[in-house]
C-alpha cells in the first residue's frame, strides 16, 4: 500500500508546483488599463446595521479562494499559459481539437476568469447599500467607495482593494399612526375593530424605528387577523402605508448640535383600499373516497335533513354513527359506507355553519383531521355561492388509507442495549400489522412480532465468553385520538372539557411480552401501559407536548441457568440479590417537552424536556390489601386506608408482594439540546442531560429499570453501552471477577441514581448525501449512599457515591460519517477514550488520562478507537 501511495503523492506535489510556477502572477493576463479585485469589497459603517446585511447587498466579488490561494484564477492562468505555449498566436476559440477543448475546459470549467473591477457594478452596489439603509429607517445615508490600486511595491500588479464607507445619519422614529379606509361600507367598522383587536399584537406602534421588514410583517399580521374575523377575500395588497417625514420637529432637530441629534420623526397612515365583505359559511360537504377509488364515482350522498328512517335502515346507519341533527353533508364511496363514524368526523370540523368564516377555525379543522392519520390526502377548499352573495360552501376532499397495513423488515440491531460492544453483530426481523380506523373513530391497532439473534465475541478472544444471544416477543397497542377513562379529571377542567379536541388528545393502551436470553441469563418480561398525550398550544401542536402515563407495569423474571460461567460468578453476590431476582415494577410518569428542534436550518432551534417518575404504588396497594385481608381488616374506613402507608412494620431488606420484589422510588431528569446552523453546510449541536433518583418507604435500592445508564451509540461513543460507573468503581469493587465477567459488563452493570451526560458535535455536509462529524462526549453515573452500601461490599461503596473525590467524568472524542439515504440516516462513529474514571486510582498514582488502544477491533494497527454503528442522528 505504501509503495503505491508514495508515487501518487509525488505526482500530486509535482502538479501543485507546476500549477504555481506556470500560472505566473495572478494579474498576468489582465487586459491593459484594467484591474482585478484582490478580495471582496469591505465595509466601514457606524455599527447600527449589522455588517452581514451590507455584505448581502454587495454583488461585486473577488476571485474565490481555497484556503489562502485564488486557486480558480491560477488554474485559469495555467490554461492561458498552455494556450500561449502550444498555439502561439492562434485563438483557442477557433480550434476544435481534443487538446484545445481540454485547455479551454481548464480555463473556464475548472478555472475562473479574473474578476475585473467595474465601476458600473460598484455604483449598483452603492444603490443597493442605500436601499438597505432606507429599509432600516436611515433615509438619508452618505455612501461612497474608495479604490486602492495597491501602489508602492505592488504598483504593477493591477490589483485593487475596494472599501465602501457608509454614514447612516439619523434614523426615523414613528410618532403617530392613523388608520384610514378609502372606500367606506357597512363592514368598515368591523374591519377596523378586527385590525386593532389586540393592542399588544400590533407591530406598527409609536416610538419604533421605521423598518421595511416590520411593515411587511404588519401587512401579513393584519391580513391574517382580517381573515380570522370573517373577511374571506381580504388580501395583503389591500393594505398600503403612507409615510410623512415633513414634520416641524424635524426642522427643529436639524438646528441642534450633532451631539444632541438622535432621531427624526415620521407619521404613518395605514390605508385599506376597500373593506371587503364578511362571508358566512352556508354549508359543509365532506367527500370521502375509498382507498381504491381513482375518481368520484359510485358515490352516496348522506344528509341528515333528507335521510329517512327507511333509507337509514337500508344503509344500516345507527344513531351512534350518523345522528339526526348532523349538519355536515357527506358524499361517500359506497364501498366504505359502514366503515366511518360520521359523528366523529363532524365533531372535528370547527368551522360553524351559519356563522362568519374564520381562518382560525379553518386551520383547526385541517389540523384535527390530518392528525387522525386515516387519510391518504386531505384538501379543504371553498366555493362562493352565486345565488347567495357573501356566502361560502366548505368542501373537504379526502381519501381513506387502506385499513390494513402489513410490514416485514429486517433489523440490524436489537431494540435493547448493546450486549458486548457498540458494534454488535445482531440481525433480526420484525413483522407489523396495523389496522387503521379499527372502531370507526380513527383508532390505530398495531400488532408487532420481533426477533433478534447475535453471536457475541470476547474482546480477549476467550472462547469461554463467546455466546449466542437472542430475543423474541410480541406487542399489541391501541391508540385513540381522545381521552379514555379521564372524565372525572375533565369534570374539574370545564374549559378544557368543552374544547379538548383542540389540544390533540391521544390515549394509548399497550401490552407486550419479551423473552431474552444471554449466556446463562433468561429474561421473561411482560408489561402493560396506559398513557395520555396532549398539546399545550392548539395553534402550534408540536411546540409543547405533555405525556402522562398513570400506569406502567413491568414484570421481570431474570432466571439464571445453573452451571454457566456467569451464574457461578454472580452466585452469592449483592448484584445477584438485587438485580437478578423476580420483581414487579409499576411506574407513574410525566414529561413535558417544548421544542422547535430543526424546524429551520436558518436559525438556532432547541429541544427541552423535564420528566418525572414515581414507582412502586401498585404493588404496595396489592401488598397492603393482602395484609388487610389476612388480618380481616379491609379498607373500609379512612383510618384503614391511611394505615396502608404506615411505616410501623419491621424493617425489611426488600419489599415483597407474594414473593415478588418491588421498590418505591422517585426519579427526575432534565434534558436539553440546541441546534445551531453555522452556514449552509455546517451545523453545531450540543446536548446535556442530568438526572436523580432515590428510594424511599423502606426501599434500600432503586430497581434496576429505574436507574440511569450512560454510554453506547447515542451517549459516550468510546464505551460500550451501560458499562460506565457508578463513580470510579470497577466490577472487582462489587466482588466479581473482572477477568471472567468483563464481556458481560453491559448485562450486569448496575447504573446509578445520579447521572450527568453532555455531548457536542460539529457536522459538515461534504456532498448531498454524506456528512462528516467531529464530536466529544462527557458523563458518568453515581449511586446514593443508601444504594451503594446495599450493592457494594466492605467500604467499596465510597467509590460509587457522588462526592467531590468521585466526581470524575468519562471523556471521549472522535469522528464520524453519516450517510443520508433519504428514508434513514446510517451513522458510523469512531470514539477514542481521553479520560477513563474506572482506571483512576490516586493511591497508585494513576490519573486516568489515556488514549485507550484497542487491539481487537475492525481497524488494523495500534490506534484503534471503538466503532459504533447507529441509525439516524445520536441526538
Amino acid at each position: 500500500m505504501k509503495n503505491r501511495l508514495f508515487p501518487f503523492l509525488q505526482i500530486l506535489l509535482l502538479g501543485l508546483i507546476s500549477l504555481g510556477t506556470f500560472s505566473c502572477n495572478v494579474s498576468r493576463f489582465v487586459p491593459k488599463d484594467q484591474y482585478i479585485l484582490k478580495r471582496d469589497p469591505s465595509v466601514k459603517h457606524g455599527n447600527v446595521i449589522p455588517v452581514e446585511k451590507y455584505l448581502e447587498g454587495i454583488q461585486s466579488k473577488g476571485n474565490r479562494r481555497v484556503v489562502v490561494s485564488r486557486l480558480g484564477l491560477r488554474t485559469h492562468n495555467f490554461g492561458k499559459r498552455l494556450e500561449k505555449l502550444w498555439y502561439n498566436n492562434h485563438s483557442i476559440d477557433t480550434l476544435d481539437t481534443w487538446w484545445a477543448r481540454r485547455v479551454k475546459g481548464l480555463q473556464y470549467n475548472l478555472g475562473e476568469p479574473p474578476q475585473i473591477m467595474d465601476t458600473a457594478l460598484l455604483n449598483r452596489d452603492k444603490q443597493r447599500l442605500r436601499n438597505i439603509c432606507f429599509a432600516n429607517g436611515y433615509f438619508h445615508p452618505n455612501i461612497n467607495y474608495q479604490i486602492d490600486t495597491l501602489g508602492g511595491l505592488k504598483r504593477n500588479k493591477r490589483q485593487t482593494k475596494v472599501t465602501f464607507t457608509i454614514e447612516e445619519g439619523l434614523p426615523y422614529k414613528i410618532k403617530n399612526v392613523q388608520f384610514v379606509i378609502d372606500q367606506l361600507n357597512k363592514d368598515s367598522s368591523l374591519i377596523r375593530t378586527q385590525y386593532f383587536r389586540k393592542k399588544e399584537e400590533r407591530l406598527i406602534k409609536s416610538g419604533l424605528i421605521y423598518s421595511h421588514d416590520l411593515f411587511e410583517r404588519e401587512r401579513e399580521r393584519a391580513t391574517e387577523q382580517s381573515r380570522i374575523g370573517g373577511f374571506y377575500s381580504f388580501e395583503p395588497s389591500l393594505i398600503n402605508f403612507v409615510i410623512d417625514t415633513s414634520l416641524a420637529e424635524n426642522r427643529a432637530i436639524d438646528s441642534l448640535p450633532s451631539a444632541e441629534k438622535r432621531y427624526k420623526f415620521l407619521n404613518v397612515d395605514i390605508h385599506v383600499k376597500e373593506s371587503r365583505p364578511v362571508f358566512k359559511v352556508a354549508s359543509v360537504e365532506f367527500q370521502v373516497l375509498s382507498p381504491q377509488s381513482l375518481r368520484p364515482k359510485d358515490m352516496t350522498a348522506l344528509s341528515a335533513a333528507n335521510l329517512t328512517q327507511e333509507k337509514r335502515d337500508e344503509l344500516n346507519l345507527s344513531q351512534a354513527d350518523f345522528s339526526d341533527d348532523l349538519k355536515v353533508d357527506f358524499l361517500i364511496s359506497s364501498s366504505i359506507l359502514n366503515k366511518i363514524n360520521y359523528n366523529f368526523l363532524a365533531n372535528r370540523i370547527k368551522t360553524k355553519i351559519g356563522q362568519n368564516f374564520s381562518l382560525k377555525e379553518d386551520r383547526q379543522t385541517r389540523q384535527l383531521l390530518r392528525q387522525l392519520g386515516m387519510f391518504q390526502y386531505l384538501l379543504v377548499r371553498y366555493e362562493q355561492l352565486t345565488d347567495r352573495p357573501n356566502q361560502l360552501k366548505m368542501i373537504i376532499e379526502a381519501r381513506l388509507l387502506p385499513q390494513y397495513e402489513v410490514k416485514l423488515g429486517l433489523e440490524a440491531f436489537t431494540n435493547v442495549a448493546a450486549v458486548t460492544s457498540n458494534l454488535t453483530p445482531n440481525a433480526g426481523a420484525k413483522i407489523s400489522l396495523r389496522n387503521k380506523n379499527t372502531l370507526k373513530q380513527s383508532e390505530l391497532l398495531d400488532l408487532n412480532l420481533i426477533g433478534n439473534v447475535g453471536y457475541n465475541l470476547d474482546p480477549n478472544d476467550d472462547p469461554r465468553n463467546n455466546f449466542i444471544s437472542y430475543q423474541f416477543g410480541a406487542e399489541a397497542s391501541m391508540q385513540f385520538y381522545r381521552f379514555l377513562f379521564a372524565k372525572p379529571l375533565l369534570n374539574f377542567l370545564p374549559s378544557y372539557r368543552d374544547r379538548i379536541d383542540d389540544y390533540r388528545p391521544i390515549t394509548t393502551l399497550s401490552s407486550s411480552i419479551n423473552f431474552r436470553r444471554f449466556n446463562g441469563i433468561n429474561q421473561i418480561i411482560p408489561g402493560a401501559r396506559l398513557s395520555y398525550q396532549w398539546s399545550h398550544f392548539p395553534s402550534d401542536p408540536n411546540r409543547a407536548v405533555s405525556r402522562l402515563s398513570p400506569l406502567v407495569v413491568t414484570y421481570f423474571d431474570p432466571q439464571l441457568n445453573e452451571n454457566t460461567l456467569i451464574t457461578d460468578a454472580l452466585r452469592g453476590s449483592r448484584i445477584q440479590n438485587w438485580d437478578f431476582n423476580e420483581r414487579l415494577t409499576s411506574r407513574l410518569s410525566y414529561s413535558y417537552t417544548q421544542q422547535n428542534y430543526r424546524e429551520s436550518r436558518d436559525k438556532t432551534t432547541y429541544w427541552f424536556q423535564v420528566a418525572g417518575e414515581y414507582g412502586g404504588l401498585l404493588p404496595h396497594l396489592i401488598e397492603r390489601f393482602n395484609f388487610s385481608q389476612d388480618n380481616d381488616r379491609g379498607p373500609d374506613t379512612l383510618n384503614s386506608i391511611i394505615e396502608w402507608f404506615s411505616d410501623k412494620e419491621p424493617p425489611i431488606d426488600q419489599r415483597v408482594v407474594d414473593s415478588i420484589h418491588y421498590g418505591f422510588y422517585g426519579k427526575l431528569s432534565l434534558e436539553g439540546k440546541i441546534f445551531k446552523p453555522l452556514n449552509d453546510r455546517m451545523d453545531f449541536v450540543v446536548r446535556a442531560k442530568v438526572g436523580a433518583s432515590a428510594p424511599f418507604f423502606l426501599t434500600n435500592v432503586v430497581p434496576k429499570e429505574g436507574r440511569f445508564f450512560v454510554g453506547g451509540v447515542n451517549g459516550l461513543r468510546a464505551w460500550q453501552a451501560n458499562v460506565l460507573g457508578p463513580g470510579i468503581t470497577r466490577l472487582s469493587d462489587f466482588g466479581l471477577d473482572e477477568t471472567e465477567l468483563g464481556t458481560y459488563g453491559p448485562i450486569i452493570a448496575t447504573g446509578g441514581d445520579y447521572m450527568f451526560e453532555a455531548n457536542a458535535e460539529f457536522r459538515m455536509r461534504t456532498i448531498s448525501w454524506i456528512e462528516l462529524a467531529v464530536f466529544t462526549d462527557v458523563g458518568n453515573v453515581w449511586l446514593n449512599r443508601r444504594s451503594a452500601q446495599a450493592l457494594l461490599p466492605d467500604n467499596n461503596w465510597q467509590k460509587a457515591t457522588l462526592t467531590q473525590n468521585n466526581f470524575k467524568l468519562a471523556w471521549d472524542a472522535g469522528m464520524g460519517v453519516r450517510f443520508d439515504l433519504a428514508y434513514l440516516i446510517l451513522r458510523l462513529d469512531f470514539g477514542l477514550i481521553l479520560f477513563d474514571p474506572q482506571t483512576y486510582d490516586p493511591e497508585n498514582n494513576i490519573s486516568g488520562w489515556q488514549v485507550r488502544l484497542r487491539q481487537s477491533t475492525i481497524l488494523p494497527g495500534g490506534f484503534n478507537p471503538l466503532p459504533s454503528i447507529g441509525l439516524n442522528y445520536p441526538f
